[in-house]
């Protein structure tokens, strides 16, 4: 008894004197699904995850079914200074929905509850509400660099789902548009395919603003380039980096110049320009070659800024440049949705092949270290 007194209180010293003890937290919430007219409707039945994605290890924690009123309960412990993510998941008719990052502290009600949705395969619902074309000055290749970055909002309240491989949202791409690539954004580069001169995304669309970022390269011989603008397109932008270039149509309007790393873009801009109208692009076809090495990052990062300064309105976290020298990358709470995504899509298949299997390991890990690089760059470093 005397032993087990003494070593009692050597823990407790050590307790006192050492790191503090982990907290232990609590959400309380409610698994609800909006309606149309109605007011959002609990959903009983449902499987909440609780998820920490951290810069070392990344997985579920704890699971609960929630109860007939739609409500759930989970503890979870949280060490001092940690600055992993913790989330919550929530699946409804094969799509999986997340929470935004929880508090450093026990949460309940509102703030704890998860919204789910149900489907429709009406693709109609997805509207264009912002596009964002920017074209860089000619590079070494004797190529244009061109970044496009477009919101699309589902105004409904179902998730728009693709029916018999039928895109949920589509874009023609420029005739002669070369090595087209997603850049960043709100959706996984697996979502998005390039084919017969158009993009498609065939990932679900829950309601909300999704922001995709894609890029890809024009030859000289692509220019006049011609952009038809979309059916009842709120907002139209285009920067030209070339100084001899021109923009018309649209009822486009020089707005301002920009100027970054040595590069200047004039930036035009239209307010709700008419549906089927076109917009012209012209560059100068002779001038000397420059090297744009990180060119493609620059334009980003302009295409990111200019989306914020509109005062863009977006359900979760959106995607924003980390600084000015070219590099963007997504927030750490975005990556670690994207990791608990690929978690639930691989833990779906029944019998996944080798191949299944490495790509997901693939994928995961390079997730991982793009989370690790941005819980750095945000004062991270968790276990």
């Amino acid at each position: 008894m005397i032993g087990a007194a003494l070593v009692a209180a050597a823990c407790a010293v050590a307790t006192s004197s050492g790191a503090q003890a982990p907290a232990s937290l609590r959400v309380d919430g409610t698994v609800v699904m909006p309606g149309a007219a109605a007011a959002p409707r609990p959903v009983p039945g449902v499987w909440v995850t609780l998820h920490r994605v951290g810069a070392g290890e990344a997985g579920p924690l704890d699971s609960v079914r929630t109860d007939a009123r739609g409500r759930f309960a989970l503890t979870y412990r949280r060490a001092p200074g940690d600055s992993a993510v913790f989330f919550l998941s929530a699946a409804q008719a094969g799509i999986t929905y997340f929470s935004s990052p929880l508090p450093e502290q026990s949460v309940s009600g509102e703030g704890a509850d998860l919204v789910v949705y149900d489907t429709t395969s009406r693709t109609g619902s997805v509207r264009l509400r912002g596009r964002h074309v920017i074209v860089g000055a000619r590079d070494s290749t004797r190529r244009h660099p061109v970044v496009e970055v477009v919101e699309i909002a589902n105004d409904t309240t179902l998730t728009v789902v693709s029916a018999g491989g039928r895109a949920t949202w589509s874009a023609p791409l420029p005739p002669g548009a070369q090595e087209v690539r997603l850049a960043s954004g709100d959706v996984s580069p697996e979502a998005i395919s390039a084919a017969d001169g158009r993009l498609r995304l065939l990932a679900p669309v829950a309601p909300g603003v999704k922001q995709i970022s894609y890029s890809y390269q024009l030859p000289a011989g692509s220019f006049p380039l011609a952009l038809t603008v979309a059916d009842s397109l709120p907002l139209l932008e285009v920067l030209l980096e070339d100084p001899a270039g021109t923009v018309q149509g649209a009822t486009l309007a020089l707005a301002d110049t920009l100027s970054i790393e040595g590069r200047t873009f004039r930036r035009f801009v239209a307010r709700d320009p008419a549906p089927s109208s076109v917009v012209r692009v012209t560059v100068a076809q002779v001038g000397g070659e420059r090297r744009n090495v990180y060119l493609v990052g620059i334009l980003l990062a302009l295409g990111m800024l200019m989306l914020l300064a509109l005062g863009r309105s977006v359900r979760r976290p959106a995607t924003v440049p980390l600084g000015w020298n070219g590099e963007l990358g997504p927030k750490p709470e975005e990556l670690a949705r994207r990791i608990a995504a690929l978690d639930a899509a691989f833990q779906r298949r029944r019998a996944p092949t080798v191949e299944e299997r490495q790509e997901y390991e693939r994928q995961r890990g390079g997730l991982k270290a793009q989370l690790t690089d941005a819980l750095a760059r945000h004062g991270g470093g968790g276990a």
